[in-house]
């Protein structure tokens, strides 16, 4: 089933990255063995022929001492798409598989993607045939947009560097991860040419390009690439989520110890909603603006009733739901609150109601997804927190749930500060995994 491969990536995940591979286990109650793989991942070209074998070691551990001559046993979790011979791995046919080592009771497995390659026009055609596109994005005037935080395109190449020609509205920020690498680097995104990665090793790399920036603070639009070498991107997961909130899950002053927001210190490749789908290797999709309330205008924007529908508030085109979706998180909330407590507070019998009628509407359009309805991360309302239980009640659906956070304020604009969000992550990223078995 797909959650039992999903949890199976997250193991693999856990087992090569981001720190050097190590997994052990004790055979008896004097020995512990261990396997060490010299790299992270291999990654092949299936065409190219220099880049079509990579060398690679992996150390026997007894005790944390190494094992001269250890009989390791090596295989291929898919044997059609490489081969091991003599201390290096050969490619045959491009996908992603692993290198799995075992020595006694120790075991460790290394990701290896095999590439082919793709021509400029198919890269720039924006087909996920070739390019991995994240969030509700949208092709126009034949580039592609993206208006919505956390929203990117991932690019696989061969040579050392990447190009991106771009077009842009605002200020915008974009984060840059290259070659899984998770910290990435988080740049002002100016119109015209953008390097995106330079002075590489050459080989084959891949990059993933995220806005950081919400939909109404800017936005930006592809227009070109250019790279020695494309190559077909990895297939991305086929486990999908989707995040809907606020200020806090759009990222808003995430990078900053207090102080006032600016774009440039919020981010929302550092939120609760990146780092989850980081961890559980998904397919996600985040729909988020700072002031948003459910179904209630507190500051003169839309309702989260009205934006989920659209691929962008900045278009009005409507989005096509994906009835794949797996997990929904649902973090609204707070600027009801607001609402109730400042401009009407007898909205309070009512969000119980508009909160029961969007989880139905939620239902109808993920028909299988389990929903997490989240709340609490810049403080709890108890009318909010009792309608949203109120509403739960209401629906009576055993995949819908509700978990609740603690406060953090210790960001810019008094939202939470990055590192707070790691932490919520984490405890989201086991709420989840218990769910879905």
């Amino acid at each position: 089933m797909k959650y039992k491969r999903l949890l199976a990536a997250a193991t693999a995940c856990a087992l090569i990255f981001p720190a050097a591979l190590l997994f052990g286990c004790t055979n008896d109650d004097t020995h512990e063995y261990s396997l060490k793989f010299s790299s992270r991942g291999i990654s092949l070209s299936a065409e190219v022929e220099a880049y079509q074998e990579a060398p690679f070691t992996v150390t026997a551990y007894c005790d944390g001492e190494e094992v001269p001559n250890a009989e390791i046993a090596l295989s291929l979790s898919d044997p059609s798409l490489a081969e091991v011979k003599d201390g290096k791995l050969s490619a045959l046919s491009a996908g992603k598989t692993e290198l799995v080592a075992t020595y006694k009771t120790a075991r460790a497995a290394l990701p290896v993607s095999v590439y082919k390659t793709a021509t400029a026009e198919q890269i720039l055609s924006f087909d996920e045939a070739y390019v991995n596109i994240y969030g509700r994005t949208y092709i126009k005037n034949k580039a592609l947009n993206f208006d919505n935080v956390a929203s990117g395109l991932e690019v696989a190449f061969l040579g050392t560097s990447l190009t991106m020609t771009a077009t842009t509205e605002q200020d915008v920020f974009v984060h840059v991860y290259l070659d899984g690498d998770t910290t990435g680097e988080f740049k002002r995104l100016d119109a015209g040419e953008f390097t995106v990665a330079k002075d590489l090793e050459e080989g084959i790399h891949v990059a993933k390009i995220m806005k950081g920036s919400e939909v109404d603070r800017g936005k930006f639009a592809v227009t070109s690439l250019s790279a020695e070498t494309f190559l077909v991107a990895q297939e991305k997961s086929d486990f999908k989520m989707e995040f809907i909130g606020d200020s806090i899950t759009a990222g808003y002053g995430t990078l900053q110890q207090g102080g006032d927001w600016s774009v440039a210190n919020s981010d929302g490749c550092t939120t609760y909603a990146y780092l989850t789908a980081q961890n559980l290797n998904a397919d996600f999709s985040v729909v988020a603006l700072s002031g948003i309330c459910l179904n209630t205008n507190r500051y003169n924007i839309l309702t989260m009733k009205q934006m989920h529908t659209l691929t962008s508030n900045r278009t009005g085109e409507l989005w096509e739901y994906d009835a794949e979706t797996d997990v929904v998180v649902l973090a609204l909330g707070t600027n009801d609150a607001s609402y109730i407590t400042t401009i009407d507070p007898a909205y309070r019998s009512q969000f119980p109601k508009d909160y029961a009628e969007f989880l139905t509407h939620l239902r109808e359009i993920y028909p299988h997804a389990y929903v997490v309805c989240i709340y609490g991360m810049m403080g709890t309302n108890g009318d909010i927190v009792s309608g949203i239980q109120k509403a739960l009640n209401t629906v009576n659906d055993d995949k819908m749930s509700y978990l609740e956070f603690k406060k953090n304020d210790a960001g810019a604009g008094g939202h939470p500060i990055a590192s707070a969000h790691k932490s919520y992550s984490k405890t989201l990223t086991a709420y989840i995994q218990n769910l879905i078995g």
